[in-house]
């Protein structure tokens, strides 16, 4: 099971008006993507798993640490900073 991180002030004024949609949206990213912060593209089971359709434009309008990547692929740019702190090139639990 992998554990997440989450920075409780993150959000208090960054997301306020956002859609409640769009910031669970970015909540369930975070629950769901890999260690590197990336989701890689699956619309179904979102709505599958949520209940509705992933507005992704919206939400990267709404949420600039949310990107996408060339192959569709979702990145949430803060993550690794956020779960591992800034990465070492030779310290090896980073080099993954």
């Amino acid at each position: 099971m992998a554990k997440r991180f989450v920075d409780t002030e993150r959000n208090r004024k960054s997301m306020r008006g956002v859609d409640v949609k769009l910031r669970f949206a970015f909540e369930w990213l975070w629950q769901n993507c890999d260690a590197a912060g990336i989701w890689d593209w699956d619309p179904d089971l979102f709505r599958f798993e949520c209940g509705y359709k992933l507005d992704i434009e919206a939400l990267m309008k709404a949420c600039p640490r949310v990107g996408r990547l060339p192959d569709g692929a979702v990145i949430l740019l803060d993550f690794v900073e956020i779960n591992y702190g800034k990465l070492k090139e030779g310290y090896n639990p980073h080099k993954p």
